[in-house]
């Protein structure tokens, strides 16, 4: 599969609550072929995607921007770098975001990004990072996929 239409179709999922926020997108145009399994990296997508849209609420109008990027860095390895323009992860809680059950969301359950990780982790043998910093200046996410993506 093209791995940026896997993207492209995660982000479509949720073009409604886009909309509503009033987010600008940017995606990737570049052409990976991979054989991910589409319904994996739809759920890391989409759990990213949900997240920033929470906190793209937070910020001005002309902030709310989400920029996606793939870059094949190796015949077995693939990155994606998920940035937004909102509010970031504050440094206090940079290390714990990725804890089961930690969340700073009022309603929060803590189990997206943990979720998220172990999926990058166990199927792909990559990892999924908070940057501290990247094209937008919100949060960066940074996802290396090293199995299923020759």
């Amino acid at each position: 599969v093209r791995l940026e239409q896997v993207i492209a179709d995660a982000f479509s999922v949720l073009d409604g609550e886009i909309a509503q926020v009033g987010a600008q997108v940017k995606l990737p145009d570049t052409n990976t072929q991979t054989t991910v399994d589409s319904a994996e990296i739809q759920e890391v997508v989409i759990n990213l995607l949900q997240n920033s849209l929470y906190w793209l609420r937070r910020v001005p109008k002309a902030r709310r921007q989400i920029s996606v990027q793939v870059h094949r860095t190796g015949m077995d390895e693939v990155e994606i770098l998920f940035s937004d323009g909102g509010p970031g992860v504050e440094s206090e809680f940079q290390e714990r975001i990725f804890e089961p059950y930690f969340s700073t969301k009022p309603d929060g359950v803590g189990l997206g990004l943990t979720i998220a990780g172990e999926i990058v982790s166990e199927y792909y043998d990559g990892q999924l990072a908070l940057l501290e910093s990247g094209p937008l200046s919100g949060a960066t996410f940074h996802i290396t996929l090293r199995k299923r993506v020759q």
